[in-house]
């Protein structure tokens, strides 16, 4: 499996991957990363199935390099894009399904290269203003492998409000929002994780990792604008 990556400087703007064979690291070159446009700063990219899939914005393209062959060239993976606008990918995530975040919150959802639907931007008394990274889970299966015990999730990184905004992979609704309180600041989030196993949410602020349970979902509400009331507060302890 794929463990890190690394990029050249400006002269030689190429990825390099690496992975472990037993006791020894592997790396390779990730041909044509040099001509790809990040998006803020990076290349999103995402893994699954050994499978490694990158987000190009000068392109407005995926880009697929398949599993134990990323020294060949990718790809193009993205075949039919609905017609939706591809300007604004802040992100890209894999599972089993391909989502691409759009910068105002809402995501794109592929299947075998095919747009099938859009998951709109939540609609919140506090607008959703910035986001840069989000995560998708999988959903928790019984032991016979079929039956759902806890469907995955979006979690999306809203830096400017400082909060993570828990959505449903099925339409996008609004399931709760994660906030600090005053004394547990997040004003220098960057990145997240969350392990949905361990009910555990790990969050870059700055020079530290910050790390919250995962708080239960509030219980649904008889009220017509139960969405704004989907908000659960969580402090993350270092």
């Amino acid at each position: 499996n794929i463990i890190a990556f690394d990029r050249g400087d400006v002269s030689t703007p190429i990825y390099r991957v690496f992975l472990r064979s037993g006791g020894e690291w592997l790396g390779s070159q990730l041909n044509q990363t040099e001509w790809m446009e990040p998006a803020d700063g990076n290349l999103p990219m995402a893994t699954y199935g050994g499978n490694l899939y990158v987000w190009d914005s000068k392109e407005k393209q995926i880009w697929k390099y398949t599993s134990g062959m990323y020294a060949d060239l990718p790809a193009s993976w993205i075949t039919n894009g609905g017609g939706k606008p591809l300007d604004q990918v802040a992100d890209l995530q894999v599972e089993g399904l391909v989502y691409l975040l759009n910068r105002d919150g809402s995501v794109l959802v592929f299947e075998a290269g095919n747009l099938i639907r859009q998951l709109p931007a939540p609609q919140l008394a506090v607008p959703v203003t910035t986001v840069s990274r989000f995560v998708v889970t999988p959903d928790i299966l019984d032991v016979d492998g079929v039956t759902v015990l806890r469907p995955g999730a979006i979690y999306v990184l809203d830096t400017r409000n400082e909060r993570v905004l828990q959505l449903s992979k099925t339409d996008g609704s609004l399931i709760q929002q994660i906030q600090a309180r005053a004394r547990g600041p997040l004003n220098q989030i960057s990145d997240l994780a969350v392990d949905e196993q361990r009910g555990m949410i790990y969050l870059a602020n700055g020079p530290r990792v910050l790390q919250t349970q995962l708080p239960e979902p509030p219980q649904p509400s008889a009220e017509p604008d139960a969405t704004e009331s989907a908000t659960e507060t969580a402090t993350p302890e270092p």
